[in-house]
């Protein structure tokens, strides 16, 4: 037992003597460290979409109804495609129309 830990102490001894011991044991962290914030600065920034409509008198009888026919195709496509992303996101489920529903505070 005594001969067994005097080679492990002697091998240990060996190992830290080496100079590529102490050069990785400080690179290894460095380079984690700079991967991390290197993925962090590189991802993508968050998007915000805004929409506004224009409720004035402004504008005429047929393009106000060309808007809204517009409108309510968008709204149409875009509940699809939440219904979409419902049906592949198995982690979170959300029922449909609670997204209109859920208070934002």
């Amino acid at each position: 037992m005594i001969a067994s830990l005097l080679v492990a102490g002697r091998e240990i001894r060996q190992i830290l003597a080496t100079r590529g011991f102490w050069v990785m044991l400080l690179i290894v962290p460095a380079a984690l460290g700079a991967s991390i914030v290197a993925s962090v600065l590189m991802s993508p920034q968050p998007t915000v979409a805004y929409t506004l409509i224009d409720a004035s008198e402004s504008v005429e009888g047929d393009q106000r109804r060309f808007l809204a026919a517009e409108l309510k195709t968008l709204a149409a496509e875009l509940e699809e495609l939440t219904q979409d992303v419902e049906r592949s996101s198995p982690t979170h489920h959300v029922e449909p129309g609670e997204y209109k529903t859920r208070n934002v505070a």
